[in-house]
């Protein structure tokens, strides 16, 4: 008996997301956690941090975003608390799709594609597109993940060129906690625990 076509698929993304978990252990690359933000991610260096409040229809929202640039790739994670009333308004799928194109419209990204993804077992969609920097090809994906009313948009752009490898590990070391089950043992360069 022969397993289905979709769990040799499965197979083949899971091995190739631990091939880039190694891939960035091998590069260096440590574990950044955020206490306030309830996730932790491998980032080649310690993070940018910044804050910017961002007017919508529902009202200012804040933006909390951690980047990080190894070689010429640039991978970012950064979470926004939505009002209720954006959840009302728009539904999962129409923040989704705000999300999507403030993100192509800041990058002046094309999209390639935009599907559905379980993260941690939670729904979420993921973006794929391209754009042109300084004449240089670049490729991009984005996984929009909702926590609640916690949005997570984590972003990844390189040179089309470039092997995936840094990409895909850097999506497969993404963790969201759970509010309840938050790590203890958070690692160095992580804000302190109030």
């Amino acid at each position: 008996m022969s397993k289905p076509r979709g769990s040799l698929a499965v197979l083949v993304v899971a091995l190739g997301l631990l091939v880039g978990s190694a891939v960035l252990a091998a590069e260096g690359w440590s574990v950044f956690s955020s206490y306030e933000g309830r996730f932790s991610v491998m980032l080649p260096d310690i993070p940018r941090q910044g804050t910017s409040t961002i007017q919508t229809l529902v009202g200012p929202v804040v933006e909390h975003s951690f980047g990080s640039t190894s070689q010429e790739a640039g991978f970012t994670v950064s979470y926004t608390d939505l009002p209720a009333v954006a959840l009302l308004a728009g539904g999962r799928q129409g923040i989704y799709d705000q999300a999507r194109l403030a993100l192509l419209d800041h990058v002046d990204g094309q999209q390639v594609a935009f599907l559905a993804l379980k993260v941690a077992k939670r729904q979420a969609r993921v973006l794929t597109y391209t754009l042109e920097a300084d004449s240089l090809a670049r490729v991009g994906r984005t996984w929009f993940v909702l926590v609640g009313r916690r949005l997570y948009v984590v972003d990844a752009t390189m040179p089309a060129a470039m092997t995936q490898n840094l990409l895909d590990g850097f999506f497969a070391s993404l963790h969201i906690w759970d509010k309840e089950h938050i790590p203890s043992d958070l690692s160095e360069g992580a804000p302190e625990r109030p």
